[in-house]
């Protein structure tokens, strides 16, 4: 359970801290890491996301590391190309929307069922 946790909360820290670069990238522009409060805030921000995630991340670890492995990935793309559309085209709420995206994401991992090898996939590998 302990491992679950941690994982979990990984996974919500780099996804979050890397979203919301994207997010000052897309707001700011190019220059946006050399502002002077950017980087903190975003990382502040970030982190306050991720704890907020951590619990919902954690559960959807149950299924695995393999699955958070896979699908994580993807949820995070999703999520970055959410941002710079929301964003490059002022769309009204794109943070709720996008919290919105990611507790379904992270919902539907969690849903994944585990891959369990077959007895044919062990004779012949």
């Amino acid at each position: 359970m302990l491992k679950r946790m941690l994982l979990g909360a990984a996974f919500s820290w780099i996804m979050s801290v890397t979203l919301g670069v994207v997010f000052a990238l897309s707001t700011f522009g190019g220059e946006a890491l050399l502002l002077p409060a950017v980087l903190p805030m975003t990382l502040s921000i970030s982190s306050l996301i991720a704890l907020l995630f951590s619990p919902l991340a954690a559960w959807a670890a149950r299924t695995g590391p393999r699955n958070l492995l896979v699908y994580s990935p993807v949820l995070w793309g999703i999520l970055a190309i959410h941002i710079v559309v929301g964003v490059n085209h002022r769309l009204p709420l794109t943070q709720a929307s996008l919290f919105v995206v990611a507790v379904a994401g992270t919902v539907v991992i969690g849903f994944i069922p585990r891959r369990v090898p077959r007895p044919s996939d062990a004779e012949s590998g």
